[in-house]
């Protein structure tokens, strides 16, 4: 999984058995290196589905959400780069695809073959559909008892984690009404709920984006509500910073810029956010002060750096214009309130 640094840098490991093992002899390294970041977000989507989402499982096993547009910001590669890159990886058996909608693939990330394993009668291209998931399971199974175990410590940690810093002051209206809706009643009523929420921003949000709210919130709609408005709370604030200009107020760049619909940034910018902040926030929790601020900040980073982005690239800009964009969208606040 993704490492951190002392000083709160991620990284992402490359895979030395890609390197060393003759298996994979003419796999290219930047294949090599676009696996280590499918892997990266495999291990999450793992992660989730432990704790109980099967947002990102099916009956093919575990898979992620990984769009070549996303592959070719991250690595500076063309999109038909991305694809051929891809290729390589299906024919290595280190990757499987699904079709999934008319813009996005399913990517069932296959386990790196060892040596012992080329030695086994277990060949990578005996791999059924369903043998991601499976895998997964006898990888955190090895004892049945301490597992479950550690699982509802896990389960317990982050129950806690989430309930002791974000969304802790529940209204009156809510307390009652927790009171005299029993359990299974609340669960019924609570997916209904986000599903509604969901139909309500889909027009704006992706549906990528709302499975990742949904996921930091743990599938809970006041917290999923809270991320919503939060989203949209940070891009207001630099919708005002922007249109206060008027040079940005009356043309339809500025307002192009600003709007999720038009500037494919912003979303995907959105997107990314909340990957990351789910990230830090399971590795680092301990050590953010103030998670709601660090939510906050950080969506308004990446919201900002994407209006900024979608201007400069777009649009040709005076060194004056441009000096003024970066006075009007730039926050002196820190991304991350860490102690």
């Amino acid at each position: 999984m993704t490492n951190t640094t002392n000083e709160g840098l991620v990284f992402t490991p490359l895979y030395e058995e890609l390197f060393y093992n003759t298996r994979y002899k003419g796999l290219s390294a930047e294949a090599k290196l676009l696996y280590s970041f499918y892997y990266k977000r495999y291990k999450l989507s793992a992660h989730v589905y432990s704790m109980g989402n099967t947002m990102y499982a099916d009956k093919n096993g575990i898979f992620i959400v990984f769009s070549n547009e996303e592959a070719t910001e991250l690595l500076g590669y063309s999109n038909r780069k991305i694809t051929n890159l891809k290729n390589e990886l299906i024919n290595f058996g280190l990757i499987k695809t699904k079709r999934c909608g008319l813009y996005h693939l399913k990517i069932y990330v296959q386990p790196i073959q060892t040596d012992d394993d080329n030695n086994s009668d277990n060949d990578n291209s005996s791999y059924k559909d369903d043998s991601n998931l499976d895998n997964t399971k006898r990888e955190n199974s090895n004892n049945t008892k301490a597992e479950k175990d550690n699982a509802n410590k896990q389960n317990m940690r982050n129950s806690k984690i989430y309930n002791k810093y974000i969304y802790t002051r529940d209204t009156k209206e809510t307390k009652q009404e927790k009171i005299k809706i029993n359990k299974n009643s609340s669960n019924t009523f609570e997916k209904q709920a986000l599903e509604s929420l969901k139909n309500k921003v889909s027009p704006i949000l992706s549906l990528n984006a709302f499975g990742r709210i949904s996921v930091l919130a743990q599938g809970q709609y006041e917290k999923a509500k809270w991320l919503v408005d939060t989203i949209f709370k940070a891009k207001s604030q630099i919708e005002s910073r922007l249109l206060s200009s008027d040079r940005w107020l009356y043309s339809q760049e500025g307002n192009a810029a600003i709007r999720f619909e038009t500037n494919n940034f912003l979303a995907r910018g959105v997107e990314s956010a909340l990957l990351q902040i789910t990230e830090i926030i399971y590795r680092q929790h301990e050590e953010i002060e103030n998670i709601k601020g660090f939510i906050y900040v950080y969506l308004r980073k990446f919201m900002s750096s994407a209006v900024k982005k979608y201007l400069t690239q777009n649009f040709e800009l005076s060194e004056d214009t441009i000096i003024e964009l970066n006075e009007l969208v730039n926050f002196k606040k820190p991304v991350q309130s860490i102690g």
